[in-house]
């Protein structure tokens, strides 16, 4: 089978952008992404910080499972613990070993 898969995800979001069915949340976090990643050191910082505290929230599922906009993703799925690195933390130390 050889399903274009990228070209219609493209195309459904760019659907839902034209008709205005994107909700609130996905927007701004989109904005925040983009605003995040436009900004290295920032980007950098807050995936640290991020990965740390995802390792640590995996231990509490009671906490991960409360957390706005994760309820119904997490209700189907376990979320595995993050090694504790970041993958450019990874690759940094990789490179020096």
């Amino acid at each position: 089978m050889n399903i274009p898969l990228p070209d219609l995800l493209r195309r459904w979001r760019e659907r839902q952008t034209a008709q205005g069915t994107r909700s609130w949340a996905e927007r701004a976090a989109l904005r925040a992404w983009a605003y995040a990643a436009a900004r290295p050191r920032l980007y950098h910082r807050l995936a640290r910080m991020y990965v740390r505290v995802l390792r640590w929230l995996v231990g509490y599922p009671q906490i991960l499972k409360r957390l706005p906009g994760l309820r119904r993703w997490l209700a189907g799925r376990d979320l595995p613990a993050p090694e504790g690195r970041t993958f450019q933390e990874w690759y940094r130390a990789s490179r020096h070993e």
